[in-house]
């Protein structure tokens, strides 16, 4: 099916500079309050959810009837997931991160309904000249902290206990969730289409050319 879409192709200006990239790409991630904030809040949560798959087995093993009762909740999971993202791409919130934060704090019940609402709103506010890189600070910064969660499960299981860790991962990530849903430019920004990123694709050879970056100044967010 994905092999039937028909993609414009819109030319691109030759980029010389890679340091140069990385540069502009950085300034204009790190501009941006609700990305930023949003990604700093996914690097815990993926530590947290490591720790949590780390552990989720073993308790089920130990106290829930073995390996069938992890088997169901991975399988729940996986069905709550896809009907969630299916509902997801229906929705027209007009301010999507309100309702993507609370999905997110749901562990892996609802994480293509989050990715969809916060992959559109990326798409709608990062300027096109800068998306594939605030994308990639994006991909690195949450998913460096996995590995660090994984190495750390069983060390904290030992020490403290595996129902103390797992009761810790939850008040934890309940904590997370709403400080991040108060965060003001996560709560405000809408799903309006700021002027600039609608008309990134016309500006971009002009922006390309003269090697400046797109203006890192999110429309939607209160000054």
């Amino acid at each position: 099916m994905l092999s039937l879409i028909q993609f414009r192709h819109v030319p691109r200006a030759r980029r010389e500079n890679w340091v140069r990239d990385l540069r502009d790409g950085w300034q204009d991630f790190w501009a941006r309050d609700w990305f930023r904030d949003l990604v700093i809040g996914a690097s815990v949560f993926n530590l947290l959810y490591a720790v949590y798959f780390v552990l989720g087995p073993v308790m089920s093993r130990r106290y829930y009837g073995g390996v069938g009762a992890w088997a169901i909740t991975a399988t729940a999971a996986a069905i709550g997931s896809v009907l969630a993202g299916l509902v997801a791409t229906r929705l027209r919130p007009r301010y999507p991160l309100r309702l993507a934060v609370p999905l997110s704090g749901l562990f892996f019940l609802t994480p293509l309904a989050f990715t969809t609402l916060w992959l559109t709103s990326v798409q709608q506010h990062v300027p096109e000249q800068m998306l594939s890189r605030a994308t990639s600070y994006d991909w690195f910064a949450s998913l460096i902290t996995y590995p660090v969660g994984l190495a750390i499960a069983g060390p904290l299981a030992a020490a403290a206990g595996s129902r103390r860790v797992l009761l810790a991962v939850g008040v934890l990530l309940i904590i997370e969730t709403c400080l991040l849903t108060a965060v003001p430019s996560i709560r405000n920004l809408s799903n309006a289409i700021p002027a600039a990123a609608a008309g990134a694709s016309g500006a971009s050879g002009a922006s390309g050319a003269s090697g400046a970056p797109a203006p890192v100044r999110d429309p939607d967010q209160p000054g």
